[in-house]
């Protein structure tokens, strides 16, 4: 097992099974998407990037996901 110093990682682990699997799903495509946007952020303004920016990539990727969710769903029926 490959040591892993991710407080979000590390918490998962301690909880155990005791967190639901849609719970523990929800989380982890959460974080890992936060992480996603945290790189964008920084890519695109280099060290003026804050939490902020991060934030509002992802709010722009939730409605991007949402909107094809949507689109989905009404071209299914």
């Amino acid at each position: 097992m490959v040591p892993n110093d991710c407080p979000f990682d590390k918490k998962l682990d301690v909880w155990g099974n005791r967190v639901p699997e849609d719970v523990r799903d929800a989380a982890t495509y959460t974080n890992d998407t936060l992480e996603l946007c945290w790189a964008s952020a920084r890519q695109i303004f280099g060290d003026k990037a804050n939490p902020e920016h991060a934030i509002q990539i992802y709010d722009r990727v939730d409605l991007r996901i949402k909107d094809k969710v949507m689109i989905n769903s009404i071209s299914q029926n």
